[in-house]
């Protein structure tokens, strides 16, 4: 009578031993995926930006020259692809950054409706091309944070592309800022497809939610995005539903 009760718990907290085991043996495999993961990127970055960046120094070279129109026209095609590797590989390694926790930040306060400004005027180039006009709505008192204005402007410029890439033409992209005491959203709006509601759990994570034929670019940018704001403090929201548009709304602390 004393000996089973004995040999149930003996043979339960060897079962709870091994499975201690186990978990730990995961949690080191874990870790060294990660760490062979962040070692070939480092590898990939310096491997392929050095004869990229000879690829663009010969194109930015023949670009000066004196070149009839369809050959002016296959060096543009040259720079083109080149730069958009360039982004590319840098999103990808700033993933990597990001979600391993070495992302660099350069904290300082910054006036919140002078970035989006800024952001805004950078967007504007693409906006055109596209034929998509970009409204903005913001509060009329200044709003300053304590955030790196390099990454939050990394997140909006991104969210602002997005946008202009999926709207319509001439219909207006949608930015507004908002405040209240505690935090600060800048919401991004498209009058696009939207987009399909078993794709919006996958949104933010690399690759997962990309379709054959997608932009690789685009694929990494929210992802991107999404981790850049965690790593300031705050979140990336989606709110979309098909055939109604899309938006993402940044929200950081003010304090």
């Amino acid at each position: 009578r004393v000996v089973c009760p004995l040999l149930d718990a003996v043979h339960q907290q060897a079962r709870q031993q091994r499975e201690l085991v186990e978990t730990v043996r995961r949690a080191q495999d874990a870790k060294a995926a990660v760490r062979a993961r962040d070692a070939f990127l480092a590898r990939m970055s310096h491997d392929l930006r050095t004869p990229l960046g000879v690829i663009l120094g010969f194109a930015q070279l023949l670009e000066m020259e004196a070149l009839t129109g369809e050959q002016r026209e296959s060096v543009e095609q040259i720079l083109k692809a080149a730069r958009r590797l360039h982004r590319l590989l840098t999103q990808a390694i700033e993933v990597a950054h990001a979600t391993a926790g070495k992302l660099t930040l350069m904290v300082q306060p910054v006036e919140v409706r002078a970035l989006l400004t800024d952001c805004v005027a950078m967007a504007k180039g693409e906006a055109t091309r596209a034929d998509v006009p970009i409204e903005v709505v913001s509060p009329p008192e200044p709003l300053v944070i304590s955030t790196d204005p390099q990454r939050l402007s990394q997140v909006v410029l991104n969210l602002l592309s997005n946008a202009v890439k999926a709207s319509p033409k001439r219909r207006p992209v949608e930015v507004r800022l908002s405040h209240d005491e505690d935090a600060v959203s800048i919401a991004v709006t498209d009058h696009g497809p939207g987009i399909q509601p078993q794709l919006l759990p996958r949104l933010f994570i690399p690759f997962a939610a990309a379709e054959p034929g997608d932009d690789a670019e685009s694929s990494l940018g929210l992802p991107l995005s999404h981790s850049l704001a965690a790593a300031l403090g705050g979140t990336l929201m989606v709110r979309s539903e098909p055939g109604q548009g899309s938006t993402f709304t940044v929200t950081l602390p003010r304090r």
